[in-house]
């Protein structure tokens, strides 16, 4: 190491404080001291004055290194997600900050940023709520209160999530075009599940995957329903909805609910991912039988009192999730659910964590890991602010 090196003076803005009024007082008193001492003083002054040097280089040098390993395992980090670099910025600006006792404004403000930076993302990721990757709920009784909206807070609690990449997936029996609507008022680009598993559409609605009524078992249910023929007969296909009876009641009634409209249905259709018999409770109580008996390898269920759903028994909602698991890069304890009536069922007995909402029956609310509040009280964001944090 060269004199010119050692007395060169560092940077005013390094990481270090800058001894160079040290140095300077070391030399003055060294000249004082000459005639006093007879050069004795001043050669002890000087010794410690090149003391104070050459441990200032080596210091800097030393915290020079320590501040761009932790900043190029701030970048490493960024790129990997490995939460190791996360540990070592912790563990060695931990270490700096008791051990050096001359760090700068500027070593003490970047290694403040630096701590921070690790310690917040070691927090989220040690916390309950790290372990869960993705969001699905049912629309209606549960995303949706009784007048058919997304409340302010519910909102609000799912685009928070949003934000931090955790997706949010709406899981329903309804079909594509009457879904859109609130995957657009959230921003959620995940994707759907329409037909109560049967479909599963990415943000452009592309189908990602599919299972339709069997060619036999559409057959069969068409001859079943001609004696139902007064029941409004829904066939959903896509993104298409067709029925028996475009003034029926129902149909109205269901159009205003979703916002579509359905097309009198000409001829047979080969693909069909639902069917949808809709009429009175006492009505359905008897069609429901006759469907079963016919048909028991079906999924034939009320998905209310008046609705009545056929489905492929491969079409199910958990299914349908375990699917998504496969296309998200997670697992199933990774997963909440939230439902609200009989067809979420199956989910919320797959799901790492079930949310059963309040307004459930007792039945749906024994199977859930968890109860909520109603629908219509924020059900769905007392969770998810609970879990995740506002």
């Amino acid at each position: 190491m060269k004199l010119k090196d050692l007395i060169k003076a560092p940077p005013a803005e390094g990481y270090i404080k800058n001894s160079s009024n040290l140095v300077t007082a070391l030399f003055i008193l060294a000249g004082i001291l000459y005639y006093p001492t007879n050069g004795y003083g001043s050669v002890i002054a000087l010794a410690a004055a090149l003391i104070v040097l050459v441990g200032q280089k080596m210091l800097i040098g030393q915290t020079n290194k320590d501040f761009a390993d932790m900043q190029f395992a701030e970048k490493q980090f960024t790129q990997t997600q490995n939460a190791d670099y996360s540990r070592f910025i912790q563990a060695r600006a931990t270490q700096i900050l008791n051990d050096n006792k001359v760090l700068s404004e500027k070593g003490k403000k970047e290694l403040t940023r630096l701590l921070k930076f690790a310690e917040t993302f070691l927090a989220e990721n040690t916390s309950p709520s790290s372990q869960y990757k993705a969001v699905f709920s049912d629309i209606d009784g549960t995303l949706l209160n009784n007048q058919h909206q997304i409340t302010p807070k519910t909102e609000e609690a799912i685009k928070n999530i949003l934000k931090r990449g955790i997706p949010f997936i709406p899981v329903s029996a309804r079909p594509p075009y009457a879904i859109t609507p609130y995957t657009e008022q959230l921003g959620s680009q995940h994707g759907m599940i329409c037909y109560s598993g049967a479909l599963i559409l990415d943000k452009n609605l592309t189908a990602l995957y599919s299972v339709i009524l069997e060619p036999q078992d559409l057959q069969k249910l068409n001859e079943l329903l001609a004696d139902f023929a007064h029941l409004s007969i829904s066939y959903y296909a896509g993104l298409d909805w067709f029925c028996n009876d475009v003034n029926n009641d129902w149909i109205k009634q269901e159009s205003e609910i979703t916002g579509l409209s359905a097309e009198l249905l000409q001829g047979n259709l080969t693909e069909v991912h639902k069917i949808l018999v809709m009429g009175s409770a006492e009505e359905i109580q008897t069609v429901e039988p006759v469907l079963k008996q016919a048909l028991p390898h079906l999924s034939i269920h009320r998905s209310k009192d008046e609705y009545l759903e056929i489905t492929n028994p491969a079409a199910t909602k958990a299914k349908a999730i375990q699917f998504m698991e496969q296309h998200l890069g997670i697992r199933t304890e990774q997963v909440i659910a939230f439902g609200d009536n009989f067809n979420d069922l199956d989910m919320l007995q797959y799901a790492g964590l079930s949310v059963a909402m309040g307004n459930a029956p007792d039945a749906i609310k024994q199977v859930a890991k968890e109860v909520t509040a109603t629908n219509n009280e924020d059900g769905i964001a007392l969770v998810l602010n609970r879990v995740f944090g506002k």
